[in-house]
């Protein structure tokens, strides 16, 4: 049975190298038409149909007289075009890689951020930050206390009055001198 099971395995895996390999070639046939139909597309973009002469032709009017040259011209473009795609691809994602990182950007032209100085003012405030906030809850604290003391004082006049008159009914309060 061991035999059985690793020679299916050994197949599986050939049949799986044979998936691969297939799908393989297709992709390999498949960019190979895509680069011939590219290839077709762009000799047919640089050659150009036909030449204008111009009656009078100016100084460019008799440089571009010539297909060549205005082959040679479409390719530069064509180039120019192709290196700003890319560029333009590469910086879009380079900035967003970077973004995700924190890799902020630190300066660009005649702008430029300080971000280390910046996280040392903020590391210098956090102390600060920590007395607000311990002096906002002594405040609360210290009100809280205040509010019930002011309850106490608000009932002191009416204590005072009954203490008073239980000392008058048990003859025990001199007369206060006046």
């Amino acid at each position: 049975m061991i035999e059985e099971n690793s020679t299916g395995e050994q197949r599986d895996q050939a049949e799986g190298k044979s998936d691969s390999s297939k799908r393989d070639t297709v992709l390999g046939l498949a960019f190979m038409a895509l680069i011939g139909v590219g290839l077709y597309f762009f000799w047919n973009f640089i050659e150009p149909d036909k030449v204008r002469e111009a009656k009078n032709p100016t100084f460019l009017d008799s440089i571009f007289a010539n297909a060549a040259v205005i082959g040679a011209a479409r390719i530069v473009l064509l180039s120019l075009a192709i290196v700003l795609l890319f560029g333009s691809i590469y910086v879009a994602a380079s900035s967003v890689v970077r973004i995700r990182r924190g890799q902020w950007l630190r300066r660009a032209g005649p702008f430029e951020s300080h971000l280390d100085e910046a996280k040392e003012e903020l590391d210098e405030l956090d102390p600060l930050l920590d007395l607000y906030t311990e002096s906002i809850d002594e405040n609360a604290e210290l009100a809280a206390r205040l509010a019930e003391r002011d309850q106490q004082l608000e009932q002191l006049p009416a204590a005072y009055g009954a203490a008073v008159a239980l000392l008058e009914e048990n003859d025990l309060l001199d007369e206060p001198e006046r």
